[in-house]
């Protein structure tokens, strides 16, 4: 019997080593569970910081844009001073600069659409809800007037919208307009 009793408190210890060694595996490895969802909780922050300065980067990068839109319109005002000349000149041409107004309201590249023929704009890629009520509050109300616009009119319309020209022309709006409105 002493071999066999050898044989079995080798067994023996040979078992408690292997209890040993997977304790110390499981350990380990709450440990790593521990430090892996350190990392992803400091990896979600890190992406909520990095979307709201990103956030606050494309409200600086707007803002810097309706400057620069103001910045053009800084030269209508110079007509202004020219009506006022003709009011104190005659009085019977303050009618006629008010109608005037309302033909350059109309006279937009676009046009002034009807609205009891609206259209569904935001088929168009990069028309969302809100994009649509602006252009419509512009008068576009049909896919025709987007699609007669040119190349040249895209700013205009951007700057109407309070957006930039190079997404109306990245999202080819004129030329979906015009396919959208032949269908």
């Amino acid at each position: 019997m002493g071999k066999a009793e050898k044989k079995l408190k080798a067994c023996q210890k040979s078992r408690k080593d292997l209890k040993k060694s997977l304790k110390e595996s499981f350990k380990s490895e709450r440990k790593l569970n521990r430090k892996i969802n350190k990392l992803e909780a400091k990896l979600s922050k890190l992406s909520e910081k990095y979307k709201a300065l990103k956030e606050k980067q494309e409200q600086s990068q707007k803002a810097k844009e309706t400057k620069a839109s103001k910045s053009k319109k800084s030269p209508k005002p110079s007509p202004k001073p020219k009506e006022e000349k003709a009011k104190k000149t005659s009085n019977k041409k303050a009618p006629a600069s008010k109608a005037s107004k309302g033909e350059k309201a109309s006279s937009a590249p676009w046009g002034k659409g009807d609205p009891a023929t609206k259209q569904n704009l935001k088929r168009i890629k990069g028309v969302g809800p809100a994009t649509e009520k602006k252009l419509q509050a512009l008068g576009i109300f049909q896919f025709a007037q987007i699609g007669k616009l040119k190349a040249a009119d895209v700013a205009t319309l951007a700057s109407a919208l309070g957006m930039n020209a190079s997404l109306i022309e990245r999202n080819e709006w004129i030329k979906q307009a015009r396919s959208l409105a032949e269908s």
